[in-house]
Formats: structure tokens, C-alpha cells, sequence
């Protein structure tokens, strides 16, 4: 970045010595700030197009997500998803839950009469598309209820 900007080296006369102190000075700010150097606009461009193809990349990961979530619900989880944003399923033990659409504490354990009687919150550390995350709370609540409550932090009573 040496060569980015003119810096100026500003030389005082000690009067009392005949040594010269030097001192580094910012270039001239008169009209225009630093950030409207080129340097600086090209750089802020560049973050600009970054953030425009992360965001492309996030939504097209989210697209694939809630394509094969909706794939492995079933016609009325499916149905129940697109409606009201979340699904029941009969966990390996043979209790019910509910998965809202959600990333933390939207898995809800029902009763008899389908109210939530207990939120769970088991997620995967990364930052996943919410859809995954759903996807694979359904897979372990399938598969191996007693893992995933093992690890999920659990709240009792009625769910907010």
C-alpha cells in the first residue's frame, strides 16, 4: 500500500540545533475524504460484488435446501409445511413432535391432543440453510429420538 497514496514528509528546522526532524503527514483531505481515493472505491466495488454473489450462492443453497426437504416430507407433512410453516412426525419412540420452520428451539414435543407440551433446541453448529436444518432434525428424530434428546437443550411447560 506504499505506493497507493502520496503521503508527504513535512521537515521542521529545530531552531536551536541544525538537525531536521521529519514527520509523516496524511495527503491533503481538503474537498475529498480518504475513502474516495480509487483504491477505495475499487476496493469498495469489489466487497460490494462479493456480497452480491454470496447472496446469490445463499439463496440458490436455499432453493436446493427446500427442494429436497419437500421431497422427503410426505404428501400431508408437505401440505402442513407450505400452509402453516412447520410439520409433525412420529419420532422412533412413537411420540409426536412438531418442526416449525426455523434454525433453533422449533422442535416441539406434542401430547395426545397435539398441544406442544415441550421445545427442543438441536441445531447444527455451521450456518446451514434453514431447510437442512429441518431436514436433518426429522432424519434424527426418525432415526434415533435418543441421541438427538440427549443433545438438544430442552425447555419444559408450555411452549412459547
Amino acid at each position: 500500500m506504499a505506493g497507493l497514496m502520496a503521503w508527504r514528509v513535512n521537515v521542521a528546522i529545530a531552531s536551536s540545533t541544525t538537525s531536521a526532524v521529519g514527520r509523516l503527514t496524511a495527503p491533503s483531505t481538503s474537498s475529498t475524504g480518504w475513502y474516495e481515493h480509487p483504491y477505495f472505491q475499487r476496493e469498495r466495488q469489489a466487497q460490494q460484488q462479493r456480497a452480491a454473489i454470496s447472496e446469490v450462492a445463499r439463496t440458490q443453497a436455499d432453493r436446493r435446501a427446500r427442494t429436497l426437504l419437500l421431497r422427503c416430507l410426505d404428501r400431508v407433512q408437505r401440505r402442513a409445511f407450505r400452509q402453516q410453516g412447520a410439520f409433525d412426525l412420529v419420532a422412533s419412540s412413537g411420540r409426536r413432535y412438531r418442526l416449525k420452520e426455523g434454525r433453533q428451539g422449533n422442535v416441539f414435543r406434542l401430547d395426545s391432543q397435539g398441544r406442544e407440551v415441550e421445545c427442543l433446541c438441536g441445531h447444527p453448529r455451521e450456518a446451514v440453510p434453514v431447510a437442512d436444518t429441518l431436514l436433518a432434525q426429522k432424519l434424527w428424530l426418525e432415526t434415533d429420538e435418543t441421541a438427538f434428546r440427549r443433545v438438544a437443550n430442552r425447555h419444559w411447560g408450555s411452549a412459547p
